[in-house]
């Protein structure tokens, strides 16, 4: 690996150790899991973007707030590195 995929997958990694704290898991998830079917509802969503938000210093939209951006690590990862570039 790279520095760059190193960096990528070090970033995949907080997300996915995030993503289990909220949802109260112990074991790994793969990163494109359907987060929908390990407990994500609306209200472990909203803790979930205050949480990355923080984490990442970013400002998440209520548009990009939608189910669809957040039902995965892998589109978690998109849409906080789209804000961070």
């Amino acid at each position: 690996m790279n520095n760059e995929e190193t960096s990528q997958f070090d970033f995949l990694e907080r997300i996915e150790r995030e993503v289990r704290s909220i949802l109260n898991l112990k074991n790994k998830l793969s990163f494109s899991e359907n987060l929908d079917n390990k407990g994500l509802d609306s209200m472990n969503s909203v803790k979930l973007i205050i949480s990355l938000e923080a984490m990442f210093n970013i400002t998440i939209t209520d548009e990009e707030m939608e189910m669809d951006n957040i039902l995965t690590i892998d589109k978690i990862n998109k849409l906080i590195s789209d804000k961070l570039s």
